[in-house]
Parts: structure tokens; sequence; C-alpha cells
């Protein structure tokens, strides 16, 4: 099946932002620590990055 080259490069790009912005907002809704090497506010920190790297690959 031949693909265009943009078409796959997109479905990438939104599945990866898909899945970067959801990983974020679950550290930022947690109500406990999800990983032990971050803090809370580590957690947040990494959420909101998560978040705002998403919105600038966009």
């Amino acid at each position: 099946m031949d693909v265009p080259d943009g078409i796959l490069q997109h479905f990438v790009l939104g599945s990866t932002a898909w899945m970067t912005a959801t990983v974020g907002m679950r550290l930022l809704d947690a109500p406990t620590l999800l990983c032990v090497t971050y803090g809370v506010s580590g957690q947040r920190i990494t959420g909101y990055g998560m978040l705002v790297g998403t919105r600038a690959s966009w």
C-alpha cells in the first residue's frame, strides 16, 4: 500500500502529541504521586511541561 509521506508524518505527529498531552494531564490530575522520582511539585511541573511541549509542536 502506497501512503504519501505527508499523511504518514501528520499521523505520527498527531498520535505522539495526543499521547504526550494525555500523560501530561494525568500527571496534573493525579491525586497521588505516579512516579517515585518526582515530588508533587516536580510531577506538576512535568505535567505542565508536557502540555506546553505538545502545544509548541503544533
